[in-house]
């Protein structure tokens, strides 16, 4: 049997932006239409906050089965070590063998940025001309390279507590001809801003209900297991309408949502299916009051740019193949 490798540099080389955005958009809708189909997702909590976690799923019916499992780790970064690892294993279609492996933190990247850049354009009424982020690992880069690919008249405001890395957002910025500024505190990155974009692995929160008065779109990234909360109970109350990616998932590992819903304080049967408004071609059409898009990830994004992924290489100069 042949298996094939794609390393992180194969998966830039062989998908566009674009592409990404296209998978991601296609995917969600197709999982509200029941196409797409989706495993309840493993967390397992490990030692100083870290995470372990799989993913299963398929982007269509007749499409692979694909498998991301991983860990993330916040101590690492003291070490040196990315926080986030991950592996995604991708089966052939036809016979259900092992065929590729892919590099998972790339793909987790590029998916979850695409998702959230779909998010803002779904959920504001018109484009963002200032959007705060807090946080200073790849994620930040990851999402303003998609952010500015759907928007790229819009400026970023970042606050990252790591000063080296908040350099390397700086560098990048640069070299992109991005409109970028560092933010001295968490509070006067997100003021003023339409949209706020939190990629962390905080477990207590960051932002202050009274700081979003100005924002439309609130995205939390790093609000993914029970006991991640990027924001507080104060922001949840404050938000007219809450989406997420998946709603089963979320009202079961979503923190701050589940911590609502335990409290009687949030009905799950009120959040938005983020599937469903994509499938409907929903645009929000009013920016008066303050939503939310909690992204847990789900093993459908995973699903569909690993099989685009799959099929890129095939033929193709990218990857290597090894027979077991």
């Amino acid at each position: 049997m042949a298996l094939h490798f794609l390393s992180a540099a194969d998966v830039h080389a062989l998908v566009s932006l674009e592409d990404v955005l296209q998978t991601q958009r296609a995917v969600f809708a197709a999982m509200h239409r029941g196409e797409a189909l989706l495993a309840p997702r493993a967390l397992l909590p490990g030692d100083h906050d870290s995470v372990a976690f799989a993913y299963l799923a398929r982007a269509g019916k007749g499409l692979p089965a694909v498998v991301k499992m991983g860990s993330i780790n916040p101590t690492n970064t003291e070490i040196g070590k990315p926080a986030i690892h991950a592996t995604i294993l991708v089966s052939d279609e036809k016979t259900g063998e092992l065929h590729t492996i892919i590099d998972g933190e790339s793909v987790t990247l590029m998916r979850t940025a695409a998702a959230s850049a779909i998010a803002v354009e779904t959920f504001t009424s018109s484009a963002p001309s200032m959007i705060a982020f807090i946080g200073s690992g790849p994620q930040i880069i990851s999402h303003m390279e998609f952010l500015h690919e759907l928007f790229p008249t819009a400026a970023f405001r970042v606050f990252a507590r790591n000063a080296e890395r908040a350099q390397t957002l700086v560098d990048f910025a640069q070299s992109h001809n991005f409109k970028f500024t560092l933010a001295k505190s968490a509070r006067e990155a997100v003021e003023g801003a339409e949209v706020v974009i939190t990629a962390t692995n905080s477990t207590t929160p960051l932002l202050e209900a009274d700081w979003l008065a100005e924002t439309q779109l609130l995205v939390s990234i790093g609000s993914f297991g029970p006991g991640r909360c990027e924001y507080g109970q104060d922001i949840v109350a404050a938000a007219s309408t809450i989406a997420v990616d998946d709603v089963e998932t979320s009202i079961r590992q979503a923190g701050p949502l589940v911590e609502a819903i335990a409290a009687g304080t949030l009905d799950p049967t009120s959040l938005i299916s983020f599937g469903e408004k994509l499938d409907a071609g929903f645009r929000r059409a009013s920016n008066d009051d303050l939503w939310i898009y909690n992204s847990v990830g789900i093993g459908i994004q995973d699903a569909a740019l690993a099989g685009l992924l799959m099929h890129r290489a095939e033929g193709s100069q990218f990857g290597r193949t090894i027979e077991v």
